[in-house]
Parts: C-alpha cells; sequence; structure tokens
C-alpha cells in the first residue's frame, strides 16, 4: 500500500500538511473542497495513511509495509472511519453520525489516533449536520476529522467555521496537459475532455470510462432531431441505450454553453462542437434553457436518490421538455 506518485497539482497542499504535521498543529477537523476531480480523496487517504502508519518515523508517506498499514489495505483498521451515504440514498443520515461520534468518543485501538473520513460532506442533512456539529464544538481527543466537499457551500457555516478549510482548484492547463500526456492511456481526446471537464485531470479518466464523447455525439443528433420536430418518443428509444446519468450531465453540460453562446461569452467549454451549437442558440430564449435545466436537475437528484425510476419514461420526458425548449 505504499503511496502512490505525489500529484503535481498536491504538492504545495501536501508541504502545508506535512509542516502542520511536524509542528503537531495538525488542526482536528479538516475541510478539502474544490471541483471534483482533483483526487481531494486520494490526498485525504494520503494523510490518513500516514498518520496511522506505525512505522513512518517522520517519513512523508505511509510505508506500505507495517501491521498498521497492512489493515488500512484490507479496509479494516479500527481507527478509521469512513461516513458516506448508504446505498440507495443520498443522504448521510443522523443515525450514521450517531454511530460515528460512539465511536470517534472510545479510546484509539491502534495507538495512532483516529481519523474520520466524511464523503461526500455536503450530503449530511440537516439532522446528521448538527449532531456532527455537536461533534466538532467538542472534539474527541485523538480524533481527526477529514471533510470532503465539492460544494463547500453546501455545508452549513457553522461546520465550515470549524474546520481548517483548503482548498483545491484545477492546475494550469499545461501542467495538467502534461500530466495527462504522461500517462500510458493518454489519448488526443482527452484535451478536449480536460475542457469540458473545467482543468480537473481526473475527471477525463471518468469520462473516458463512461464513453463521454460518444455520448455526447447521441446527445447532439438528439437535439438536432427534436429541434427538426422529431418524435420525442422516437428520439427517447436511442439515448435510452446510454447511461442515464451520463446523458443528463452531458445535457446540462452543453445546455450551459448554448446559454453562454445567447449571452456572447467566449468561455466555451465544448469548443470542438461549436458549429453544432451555434444554430441551437439562435432564437430561444435564455428562459427556455433554464427551465429544461431545472428539469434535468430534477431528474438528475432523482437518479441519485436511489428510486430506481422507469429509464424510458424518464427520457420520454427529458425529450418531450427538451422539443418544447427547442419549439
Amino acid at each position: 500500500m505504499a503511496a502512490s506518485a505525489l500529484l503535481p497539482w498536491h504538492v504545495e497542499h501536501w508541504q502545508r500538511i506535512q509542516a502542520q504535521v511536524a509542528a503537531n498543529r495538525l488542526p482536528h477537523a479538516l475541510l478539502f473542497a474544490g471541483p471534483t476531480g482533483l483526487g481531494k480523496r486520494l490526498f485525504a487517504n494520503r494523510l490518513m495513511d500516514l498518520r496511522l502508519c506505525a512505522d513512518n518515523d517522520g517519513s512523508v508517506d505511509a510505508c506500505g509495509v507495517c501491521a498498521n498499514c497492512l489493515l488500512r489495505k484490507a479496509e479494516t483498521h479500527p481507527d478509521r472511519f469512513e461516513l458516506m451515504p448508504e446505498d440507495g440514498s443520498d443522504q448521510i443520515k443522523i443515525d450514521q453520525v450517531r454511530t460515528m461520534v460512539d465511536w470517534a468518543y472510545q479510546t484509539a485501538q491502534r495507538g495512532k489516533g483516529k481519523y474520520v473520513l466524511i464523503a461526500p460532506a455536503e450530503v449530511l442533512n440537516v439532522q446528521s449536520a448538527n449532531a456532527l456539529l455537536k461533534c466538532l464544538e467538542e472534539p474527541p481527543s485523538g480524533t481527526h476529522f477529514v471533510l470532503i466537499a465539492d460544494t463547500p457551500g453546501q455545508l452549513i457555516p457553522t461546520i465550515r467555521s470549524r474546520c481548517s478549510t483548503m482548498f483545491f482548484r484545477p492546475p494550469p492547463t499545461d501542467a495538467a496537459m502534461s500530466w495527462l500526456e504522461a500517462q500510458t492511456e493518454y489519448q488526443p481526446e482527452h484535451e478536449v475532455l480536460l475542457k469540458i471537464a473545467g482543468g480537473a485531470p481526473l475527471a477525463v479518466e471518468a469520462m473516458i470510462n463512461a464513453g463521454y464523447l460518444e455520448t455526447r455525439a447521441c446527445v447532439l443528433n438528439l437535439f438536432s432531431v427534436l429541434r427538426d420536430g422529431g418524435s420525442p418518443v422516437s428520439a427517447a428509444s436511442v439515448v435510452v441505450k446510454q447511461m442515464p446519468e451520463t446523458v443528463i450531465g452531458i445535457m446540462v453540460s452543453l445546455i450551459l454553453d448554448l446559454v453562454r453562446l445567447v449571452r456572447g461569452d467566449i468561455e466555451i467549454r465544448h469548443v470542438d462542437v461549436t458549429s453544432d451549437l451555434a444554430p441551437l442558440s439562435r432564437g430561444i430564449p435564455e428562459a427556455q434553457w433554464f427551465l429544461l435545466l431545472d428539469y434535468l436537475i430534477e431528474c438528475r437528484a432523482l437518479l441519485a436518490s436511489g428510486a430506481n425510476p422507469n429509464a424510458q419514461l424518464m427520457m420520454e420526458g427529458i425529450c418531450t421538455r427538451t422539443a418544447e425548449a427547442l419549439a
């Protein structure tokens, strides 16, 4: 379990953490905030692995071979607790937080302190957030909390105020491309995907695995068919073969670019298909795009909730709303 190479855009943050550790001033609660695709969870795991390692002796990484590291590799270390939504839920619930709090106030079993990872922290509901807040206000001795949030503004302010926040931002484009080009699976289209992902290098891998560009081509064709008066039901029967979450995410991203085109904004993400988007942006009020965006976001929330809606009916609804927007 020896740590992989530190991501280039993590170096400065890691040096800051190392200085805090060396001075015995690591905050009891850390919030790693920033867009998805920047490796915040990798960074958090690296920190916790180092702190739980029994044989680091001041080194910069966990040794990977001691008993503690082997327990971490097996995901059975008794002094590490991970808090995330349970299967079929899009929230971290109060009972989960109560279980964690009971655990946090117990004595560390391996003698290296205790660490709680909360990810994504912004899905704490009101009750669970308040339960966590009480624990952060009176933190158990020897227990550290690491919260990860893509949208930290969704966390209640009192939780944010009790955490030391470290913001992760996309690296410069040339640095991100240098890293991508050094990966064995590098492909020329990674530059296009990096732009779409807002400069987040690790998001590119997820997009490749999801067949992002192929699905985007289907969505663009969907827009074209519906603009020309095609049947929403027929269009849905084609696009339903793709993953609904991916289709909706691509539609949202493309629509945001359409709004940018309407406004004359030069910060277009899908620059390689601007010629396909430009005709769609003409003569359609912004309000129609925003109504469609609201509907897509509702559909995405339904999928995230684990409700398991009928994919065909959902896509028919999306295609019908899209046809109305394009009318």
